[in-house]
């Protein structure tokens, strides 16, 4: 069985040059004042008045009110967006969801007790919403974020840009050493085995 020939019948395939040159994309923008601007929270009591500080905070920026939903909603019925996701792959359904499909690595490990995120994420659920990413390893790390977040839109205004913010916390030596040692070899993929590929991630989530 080792003289197998396969034979392709269907429509001819196009050389990839005459698909060029690709659309560049637009750019990012999250309009915090939009109608379906929503915060989407678990019900952990610290992490709900976090989220309600953030809707004032963004409220006295835009006049408008951004909705507060629960962390379990189907991120397809929040229209354009922007979804400010409060969380991490434990506490939250939806920032779980980003785990599972590798747009957020938040958990217990990373950033790490002491640490928070603020970082956009180009529309993940395939709807146009543009995600910001609202976590921290711990529930008074998500806060942090929360607060950080505040200061953000009163600086630099409701529509934002990129925002890549991330302190690292009680780990960040570790995460660092830890990192820089496979950066040697960035070029060519070779992380494998259990710590540090997929399969180690979904395993985490599973946990």
């Amino acid at each position: 069985y080792d003289d197998i020939t396969l034979r392709y019948v269907g429509r001819a395939i196009p050389p990839a040059e005459s698909n060029l040159p690709l659309k560049a994309l637009t750019p990012l923008e999250l309009d915090l004042g939009s109608g379906d601007c929503t915060i989407v929270c678990p019900k952990l009591e610290q992490l709900q008045t976090a989220a309600r500080r953030l809707a004032e905070a963004i409220e006295a920026n835009t006049q408008h009110v951004p909705r507060r939903v629960d962390d379990t909603v189907a991120p397809q019925t929040l229209g354009r967006g922007p979804i400010l996701v409060m969380g991490n792959l434990i506490v939250s359904a939806v920032a779980k969801k980003l785990y599972f499909e590798g747009y957020d690595f938040t958990d217990y490990a990373w950033p790490g007790r002491g640490g928070y995120v603020v970082r956009t994420i180009r529309d993940p659920f395939g709807t146009t919403a543009n995600v910001l990413m609202i976590g921290g390893s711990y529930p008074e790390d998500i806060v942090r974020a929360a607060a950080s977040t505040e200061e953000i839109v009163a600086t630099r205004g409701p529509k934002l840009g990129y925002l890549n913010d991330v302190t690292l916390g009680k780990n960040a030596d570790l995460i660092a050493g830890w990192s820089s040692e496979f950066l040697k070899d960035d070029a060519e993929w070779k992380r494998d085995g259990s710590l540090g590929s997929w399969e180690y991630l979904w395993q985490i989530g599973r946990a």
